[in-house]
């Protein structure tokens, strides 16, 4: 390894991305998308890929235009690859049929726009898609003519998403189900075994300010459109299938629908209606079902760092040992609920795996058997210096075992230390740092240890992967017992001779900026901060985010019944206390954390005399999307930390 050249962030915002891997109906083959390199500013460019899954050959591409081509789907009987493309115009997708025994992809009918989640019927004569409305001739005209003001229903003003069924033969799409219900996308949808109904997650109108405590199961008449809603009582239903008789519905939902927490096993049947919960003895993260006969379901589960696959036997209630390790989703944006996808025999899984020592591929093999790597669209990585990565523990105070990964730099590049140490806090707060590679523009594990650093990435309590009752334990303690165990954490690593405690320094996006400007508000131990996407005012940010209601149930009380619990636990509430060098880094069109956060935080340390920065990325969202923005976004966090932590 000590020979072997070290991580670039060019190399970084270039990796290539495999995702939403496809296993073929015979099991033969897997269709996989793959975020390619982009041109220099841009996102990145997705195409189809082709590969057998007995790894007999190397990955083919099968499409190659200019933009994004997403959502690969097999035909009932394998010949046909429906996929999802805006070559036409830019990010406005149409539904394409690609012929594998050859010939060019022809595009289906004239539905047109914002479409996601592909899906063919059971017998293949229909393929369902979600599709956002699209806007109407008279908004266009009022836009044109700037009379385009409008009535705030709620933080964003949305547009519903529907499903559509699309005519395999003809073209022909129709609108299933009712205008006032709002599909919604990354939950997953399934289609009954006899192609009647669907199951889908909707809520009466869009917008997370509705998504959080209004979403329900409704199965959809394909006959008529009609919808029965079914587990309203549950929160964020999702990851819906049925079994193969059509009697059960199984699906993963958070145990009430107000509240958070970690995903409960819940089967409907569908007969008399009545919902059980399975599992609630495993407290464990469950992520997503798929049924293999009658009797027998797959059930992910994020137990602690890995994500593991078990088989349910549904009668017996009875959970096997774990059939394999599959760390992470797929890395590509657009296919959260897939984890995996099983042949028609349920025989054979694809799925996009990684670990700590390697970037993501597409792996195949069969369920019972070993799995075997089948692609290598990173190859060159094998030519880098990976530092090495494990996962530690440590003691929080009431004696509750804390687990994170750590990083560290490859003594024979960067000597044996101690080390300067950074502390990255995970969002969420339910996020979780899991055995895969920290390389991502959001992940700075792997740059850093590249540049001399050893990393601790911590899954303090409120993290996803044990469970409610550890995910639950941050409720109204927002930087309280959490901060705690992240800092004892980085006390566990400095006791270990691993980093040297006069030079450290902390960082993070989302809820882990939040955290970095309340740990900055609350101690000066830290050389240098680097504030992510934060929250610096938990006042300002309730009446500007669009997810109020989710921050209403962690801390058990709307603003106006208890400001005083908002403001204490707000980093700008102990201002006079900061005195930590910090990078604010912030997307301008951020809904989520509303960019008058980052200006709110660099306005009090200006004032306030506080060494700062404040970077801010046009266009961007939550996620910083583009790559020459990712590029600036990693080099500021190096030189950030080079200068205060290292003093360069």
């Amino acid at each position: 390894m000590a020979d072997r050249t070290p991580l670039t962030i060019e190399e970084i915002v270039t990796l290539a991305l495999p995702g939403d891997a496809q296993i073929s109906p015979d099991g033969r083959s897997v269709a996989y998308v793959l975020a390619d390199t982009a041109k220099d500013g841009a996102v990145r460019h997705a195409h189809l890929w082709l590969v057998p899954t007995d790894g007999s050959a190397p990955p083919r591409e099968l499409t190659a235009s200019p933009r994004q081509d997403t959502t690969p789907r097999w035909s009932p009987d394998g010949r046909t690859l429906a996929f999802l493309s805006d070559r036409n115009e830019e990010n406005k997708q149409d539904i394409y049929l690609l012929p594998l025994g050859g010939g060019e992809a022809r595009r289906l009918g004239d539905l047109h726009g914002g479409l996601a989640e592909l899906s063919w019927s059971p017998d293949g004569a229909t393929l369902a898609v979600i599709r956002t409305d699209p806007e109407t001739d008279d908004e266009k005209q009022r836009k044109e003519g700037k009379d385009d003001a409008y009535v705030v229903e709620s933080r964003q003003h949305r547009k519903y998403a529907h499903l559509w069924l699309v005519n395999v033969a003809t073209g022909e799409a129709t609108q299933c189900g009712p205008d006032d219900l709002h599909v919604w996308t990354g939950n997953g949808y399934a289609w009954s075994p006899d192609g009647a109904r669907i199951a889908i997650v909707g809520s009466a109108k869009p917008g997370w300010a509705h998504g959080f405590g209004g979403t329900a199961l409704h199965l959809l008449s394909v006959a008529d459109g009609t919808a029965d809603e079914i587990a309203g009582a549950y929160g964020t239903p999702s990851s819906p299938s049925w079994s193969p008789d059509g009697t059960t519905l199984a699906f993963i939902a958070r145990p009430e629908r107000a509240a958070q927490g970690a995903g409960v096993l819940m089967l409907c049947d569908l007969a008399s209606g009545r919902i059980e919960s399975r599992l609630a003895d495993v407290e464990r993260g469950k992520n997503a079902v798929l049924w293999l006969d009658n009797r027998i379901l797959l059930l992910t589960i994020l137990d602690g760092t890995a994500h593991m696959l078990h088989r349910y036997v549904v009668p017996d209630d009875e959970m096997s040992t774990p059939l394999g390790h599959f760390p992470t989703r797929g890395a590509f944006p657009g296919n959260a609920s897939i984890l995996m996808t099983v042949d028609a025999a349920g025989e054979n899984v694809a799925v996009v795996h990684g670990d700590m020592a390697h970037p993501f591929e597409v792996w195949a093999g069969p369920l019972s058997g070993s799995m075997r790597q089948i692609s290598d669209h990173n190859r060159w990585m094998g030519e880098r210096n990976i530092a090495p990565s494990r996962v530690i523990h440590w003691a929080a105070a009431d004696g509750r075992q804390i687990a994170g990964v750590l990083v560290t730099p490859d003594p024979a590049l960067h000597g044996d230390g101690p080390y300067p140490l950074i502390v990255q806090v995970h969002g969420g707060p339910a996020g979780v740092y899991v055995e895969d590679l920290q390389l991502t523009w959001s992940r700075w594990g792997q740059l850093l240890a590249a540049n001399g650093y050893a990393v601790i990435l911590p899954n303090p309590r409120g993290s996803s992967g044990r469970g409610d009752p550890f995910q639950t334990l941050n409720y109204a303690d927002w930087g309280g017992n959490d901060m705690d165990d992240i800092l004892r954490g980085v006390d566990a690593v400095i006791a270990e001779g691993i980093a040297d405690p006069a030079r450290t320094g902390i960082g993070g996006w989302s809820y882990g900026g939040f955290m970095t400007a309340w740990t900055e508000s609350q101690t000066a131990r830290f050389k240098a901060a680097i504030v992510g996407a934060g929250l610096c005012n938990l006042v300002s940010f309730y009446g500007t985010t669009d997810i109020r209601d989710w921050h209403e149930s962690h801390f058990g009380a709307p603003l106006s019944e208890d400001a005083g619990r908002y403001w204490d636990h707000s980093a700008m509430k102990y201002l006079s206390q900061v005195t930590t060098p910090t990078l604010i880094l912030h997307g301008e069109k951020d809904e989520r954390v509303p960019f008058a956060q980052g200006q709110e935080w660099f306005a009090a340390l200006t004032r306030r005399g506080v060494p700062v920065e404040f970077v801010a990325f046009p266009r961007e969202p939550h996620a910083i999307e583009e790559r020459a923005h990712q590029r600036t976004l990693l080099n500021r966090v190096v030189a950030w930390y080079d200068q205060w932590v290292k003093g360069e």
